[in-house]
């Protein structure tokens, strides 16, 4: 069975599932707030420790990625991005 691009596409968006557009964007706002303030949190930590911006802002980096690798492991961080992901997909 040969499937054209237009006939392709209108399968495709009948058994899309609609998206809530204003509640992911609500939640993309949301999630990236709370990781930049996280990370931001960090940082100040660091240049209370004595670092200068730059070290801070590097230790910051690697501690973020730190978490997120840890987070993976525990398998908290697979259930925190699907829903942040899902948000993100609307954008």
């Amino acid at each position: 069975m040969t499937v054209t691009k237009a006939e392709y596409i209108n399968m495709a968006e009948k058994k899309s599932p609609n998206s809530p557009i204003a509640i992911n964007m609500m939640w993309a706002f949301f999630s990236g707030g709370i990781i930049c303030t996280i990370g931001q949190a960090i940082m100040n930590l660091y240049e209370m420790f004595g670092l200068n911006e730059l070290e801070a802002s590097s230790a910051t980096s690697i501690s973020l990625i730190f978490l997120g690798a840890l987070f993976t492991g525990l398998k908290v961080y697979d259930k925190l991005a699907k829903r942040c992901v899902r948000a993100h997909s609307c954008l």
